[in-house]
């Protein structure tokens, strides 16, 4: 529910999110979101 919740807020603000997952284990996130000037 939580990152359901990141993806839908990350992509209504043009942003990407992605999910990393290293072999010993674990799982790491990651958004990007643009600047606006």
């Amino acid at each position: 529910l939580g990152l359901a919740l990141c993806q839908k807020i990350i992509r209504a603000h043009y942003g990407r999110i992605w999910v990393d997952s290293p072999i010993k284990g674990g799982s790491c996130f990651h958004f990007t979101l643009p600047i606006y000037r």
